[in-house]
Order: structure tokens, then sequence, then C-alpha cells
């Protein structure tokens, strides 16, 4: 029953940061969501290894986090370091930004958010725009196989 509590006490902090999201990450929001990026999903202050994280691409175990002033007590520096390294030992990168610097070079967080998934594998952008889903009878590869078309073709 405590894991029960935890996870409704998670998921009302999520949402409270989603509600309360600071002007840089309202504006990197709008930039990564609804496949924003080279067609690669992201979530918003998503769980990943039992902390909270600003943003995360799941599929490429890819985190974005912007720090405000809070994140410069020392005692937040330490917190963030413990919580970089566990990520980093559970297959995670993590992408650390200034909150005041997304207003002066969004571009640049862009191109820095795409070397990083160019690095983990990410999907290139005509294959993004497929369907991800493996059930049968839903998905690309399960319509194109009912229309006689070969998986292995991809969009040009």
């Amino acid at each position: 029953m405590a894991g029960d509590s935890k996870r409704k006490n998670d998921l009302a902090l999520r949402r409270r940061l989603r509600r309360e999201q600071t002007p840089a990450e309202s504006q990197l929001w709008g930039l990564l969501r609804g496949r924003g990026v080279d067609g690669v999903k992201f979530r918003r202050q998503a769980p990943v290894c039992g902390w909270v994280v600003d943003f995360a691409c799941v599929s490429h175990r890819l985190v974005v986090e912007l720090d405000g002033a809070v994140h410069d007590v020392p005692d937040q520096l330490a917190r963030d370091r413990d919580r970089d390294a566990w990520l980093r030992e559970n297959g995670w990168t993590n992408l650390r930004f200034r909150n005041g610097d997304l207003r002066f070079d969004p571009d640049g967080f862009i191109r820095a958010i795409r070397l990083a998934l160019g690095a983990l594998g990410a999907l290139t952008p005509a294959a993004a725009r497929r369907p991800l889903s493996r059930r049968a009878g839903e998905g690309w590869e399960n319509q194109a196989s009912s229309q006689g078309i070969p998986e292995d073709v991809t969009d040009p």
C-alpha cells in the first residue's frame, strides 16, 4: 500500500510541475512536444529511475534538464551530481542547460538535443513518422504486410 501512496504523490507532483512550469520549460516544451525534434517523442515532468525529470525521451534514454538559480545552491548542486550519476549508471544520458540560455539560443538547444539523439541512434525523420505500435493489427508494419509491401522499405 505504501507504493500506491508514493505513486499518487509522484503523480500529483508531476501534475503540479506541469501546471507551474517555468517560462523556459514552457518554451522548450513548445519545441519538443508533438515529436517536434526529428519525430522523437519527449515527455515532460516524467518519472525516471525514481526521479522526476524535466523532459525525457524514453525510447533513447535521454533526459533534458533546465536549471535555474536554485541549482546553484551547494546542496542542490550535490543532489544534481548524485542524480546525474545515478541516471548514467542506469543507462540514461542527461543534458543540462541553464534556463536563461534558452531565450538567447533556442536553435543551439535543438542542435545539442539532435546531436545527443544521433549519438544514441535516433530514428531518421522518415522512419520516425511510422507508428511505433507492435500490437497485432496496429502500426505501419502490419499495414504494409497486409498490402503486400515489404517491411524493410523506408520512406525517401
